[in-house]
């Protein structure tokens, strides 16, 4: 975030992390002056926890050309947004999907995906949920 430069007068910024980690996630701020040198502000902790959670699971089977994921604990129907995205951070994969409320199957079919190891996310109704995956040859 660009400052305003030199003032006298208190200024105020804010900035909102949209895709916040459920649990505790730690926040500080760091001031760059004019001259080069820096500051950092207090670290805080801010716990966040969603009626909406719920979690996946997703895994590959033997000479499986899909993606399996599992999620469970939805407490209603909804649109789940999926990424994958590779050890680069390049997303090689989104869509979204409708789940049913409960537990819920489906599936991404993975021949477009290079072998290799993924961090897929889901994000449903504010609620945020990440999981390393493998493909491999063996899948």
């Amino acid at each position: 975030m660009v400052g305003a430069g030199n003032s006298s007068a208190v200024l105020n910024y804010s900035a909102k992390d949209e895709s916040p980690f459920q649990g505790s996630s730690y926040y500080r701020l760091k001031q760059s002056d004019n001259d080069g040198t820096t500051s950092y502000s207090k670290t805080i902790s801010i716990s966040t926890s969603s009626a909406n959670s719920f979690s996946f699971n997703a895994y590959t089977g033997a000479n499986d050309q899909n993606i399996t994921l599992s999620f469970s604990g939805m407490n209603s129907p909804g649109q789940v947004s999926i990424s994958v995205v590779d050890l680069s951070g390049k997303t090689v994969y989104t869509n979204v999907i409708f789940v049913s409320a409960g537990n819920h199957i489906s599936t991404i079919e993975s021949s477009t995906i290079a072998f290799g190891i993924y961090t897929l996310t889901a994000v449903c109704k504010g609620a945020v949920a990440h999981q390393k995956l493998l493909i491999s040859k063996e899948n």
